[in-house]
């Protein structure tokens, strides 16, 4: 049975202070994200008869980096993937990414064939999307352990930048994606292993509905059932949201309105999020001119 080092980005402890962000007073780890994508690869992987070793755990404290490296080595691994998301200063740079280690051609053909996954599911590119990864010199930005001291092909994917706001979306707000990527992570592993992917399983693909659109709830009866769904909605969702009354008639029922989404995905996933949660109705509204 092959053996894939499943490389689960950073341990839960590692934000704050960094591999994270705050967005309105609620806070986003890095790892949430890596950990689910993870334990998504995990299943295709083990669906396909192949074993995934972890040497950090979902959702548990960091394992130090070369910890992670000496676990792949020791049980020689056919292949390492290393999950992760980016952040920039620059909140305009978006979009997927790759690293191999320079010279391992058999990894630049895994990292070509990810990429042309990520362009043929409709996600944004993060350049030309595959990089090289050299410590000439050592200082190098790109001269990462996992890369350079694992002695099986090794790779890491950047699944978007959650400084960038479409990524943010993508990232912590739409489900769906979190199984794209662990879909297109895991059949980019099984090329590299020569495995087929199993038919019936196709790559989602990333449809872009592109407008202004925002979701409405159903009606609450009185100010106070009104309010205490405003606290529970606020606690739980970083979106802005606001209250309308239905008539401006005497005592009208009233509704929650989100903000704005800039896709019709992003607000179909966050208007079944609030309707499994809360058990309301919810409408998703066209505002696009």
């Amino acid at each position: 049975m092959a053996k894939v080092g499943n490389d689960i980005g950073h341990g839960i402890d590692t934000f704050p202070p960094s591999k994270g962000v705050f967005k309105k007073g609620k806070g986003y780890a890095e790892h949430t994200f890596n950990a689910a994508v993870g334990l998504k690869i995990r299943e295709h992987l083990q669906r396909h008869g192949v074993h995934s070793m972890e040497a950090q755990g979902a959702n548990k404290p960091e394992v130090a980096l070369n910890n992670r490296v000496r676990y792949y080595n020791a049980h020689n691994c056919d292949l390492v993937w290393s999950t992760h998301a980016n952040y920039n200063d620059n909140k305009d740079v978006k979009g997927m990414g790759i690293f191999y280690w320079k010279g391992n051609e058999k990894a630049k053909r895994i990292a070509e064939y990810y990429i042309r996954l990520c362009r043929e599911a409709g996600l944004p590119i993060w350049g030309n999307g595959v990089f090289e990864s050299t410590n000439q010199p050592k200082s190098h930005w790109t001269n990462f352990a996992i890369l350079r001291d694992t002695t099986s092909t090794s790779l890491l994917a950047e699944n978007g930048f959650f400084s960038n706001d479409e990524d943010f979306e993508r990232i912590f707000n739409t489900p769906s994606y979190i199984d794209m990527v662990a879909e297109i992570s895991a059949k980019s592993i099984l090329y590299g292993l020569g495995v087929q992917w199993k038919e019936g399983n196709k790559v989602a693909t990333a449809t872009q509905t592109k407008g202004t659109f925002r979701i409405k709830t159903g009606t609450f009866p009185n100010a106070r059932s009104l309010a205490d769904a405003i606290e529970r909605v606020k606690k739980d969702f970083e979106f802005m949201f606001n209250e309308a009354a239905d008539t401006t008639g005497f005592n009208p029922n009233y509704r929650i309105y989100t903000g704005t989404f800039s896709t019709k995905e992003a607000a179909e996933d966050v208007r079944k999020q609030i309707k499994e949660k809360y058990g309301w109705m919810t409408y998703l509204i066209d505002e696009t001119k």
